[in-house]
């Protein structure tokens, strides 16, 4: 292969090099310009050196040709992505960007080269000043964004970002939608990671979940209902109770078979500071009254034949926890 036909061929690459670079991020866009004139005027010089400049040479300089019209004649795909995750808050910067979302020819669902769709980064980033316009001008509310596929109401919770989630379902957000990992649900995703310091706030998202119809039994295949989750210490009582009255299951188990009433004697019995006592015992009754099972076996404490909640109760020698399951299997005599 001689000099010419090599510098065609190494040309064509860095064309397609420029392309890539380009698309995946809009601050590349000078080097890979003034990378792409240098191929060109190198090429174009030892074409005419070398007097052999043909149709041949120029079908090879044709992918290097197509490129730069694709990246800086076109518009970049994931531009509204890439100015959002680098936003900072400055007015200037933001009338850009609205400028962009309003006269984009693309859908805005287009996701840039990590998945990230701009209605994700706008919620992710907790810039919700950008949710609302995404959203009027097409952007799916229900589209699920990165390698998992999170829809963007569970992004907003997992951002703590309320106001994106209550624009979201404003805009029609189906509120039970999972994404693809182990299937986590927007009161999963919420319980899960549950600030005892923000107490307040995450009352009231829980507050708004349930109030748009969130599923009280939609359980991730770690099988963490959210009946289970609010068993845990540091979750208020209130929240467990409103999860029972909206027909929560009490007897929903883990991936390991440990059940809610399992988990909140457990808590009560740590009474480590995470969890109150007293509030987890109101759990216990809760959940008793909602007709939990005492005698599930479960892995959770592998305390021989039998790791009951009664049996934890009964091995750790809380009086109080037991008179509790002990009032449950009266009553249940009775019946």
């Amino acid at each position: 292969m001689d000099i010419l036909k090599f510098s065609a061929v190494a040309s064509s690459l860095m064309g397609l090099f420029c392309l890539g670079i380009a698309e995946s991020n809009v601050y590349f866009r000078p080097i890979a310009g003034v990378t792409y004139l240098l191929s060109i005027v190198l090429t174009s010089r030892l074409a005419f050196k070398l007097h052999r400049p043909n149709w041949l040479y120029v079908g090879w300089l044709m992918p290097f040709l197509v490129a730069p019209m694709l990246v800086f004649l076109g518009e970049n795909r994931a531009a509204v992505s890439e100015a959002i995750k680098r936003y900072k808050g400055s007015d200037r910067t933001k009338n850009i960007i609205l400028e962009l979302i309003e006269k984009s020819e693309f859908p805005n669902d287009l996701p840039d080269r990590q998945g990230n769709t701009p209605l994700a980064c706008a919620v992710l980033g907790g810039w919700t000043e950008f949710i609302d316009p995404l959203l009027s001008n097409g952007a799916d509310p229900n589209l699920g964004t990165g390698e998992f596929k999170v829809p963007p109401i569970i992004a907003a919770v997992l951002a703590e970002n309320i106001k994106a989630a209550t624009v979201l379902l404003n805009h029609g957000a189906d509120i039970n939608l999972t994404e693809s990992s182990i299937k986590l649900s927007t009161l999963s995703a919420l319980l899960a990671s549950w600030s005892k310091p923000k107490v307040s706030e995450y009352n009231d998202f829980f507050a708004l979940l349930i109030e748009n119809g969130a599923s009280v039994n939609q359980t991730p295949l770690t099988g963490q209902s959210p009946v289970w989750l609010a068993c845990k210490g540091g979750i208020p009582s209130n929240v467990l109770e409103i999860l029972l009255a909206e027909g929560g299951n009490p007897n929903l188990t883990d991936a390991s078979d440990v059940s809610p009433l399992a988990v909140a004697i457990d808590s009560a019995l740590k009474n480590d500071g995470i969890g109150n006592r007293e509030d987890q015992l109101h759990k216990v009754r809760l959940l008793i009254a909602k007709g939990a099972d005492i005698n599930i076996e479960n892995h959770f404490y592998k305390s021989g034949v039998e790791s009951s909640a009664r049996a934890i109760a009964e091995k750790a020698g809380d009086e109080e926890i037991i008179s509790l399951l002990k009032g449950n299997i009266e009553r249940d005599k009775t019946v």
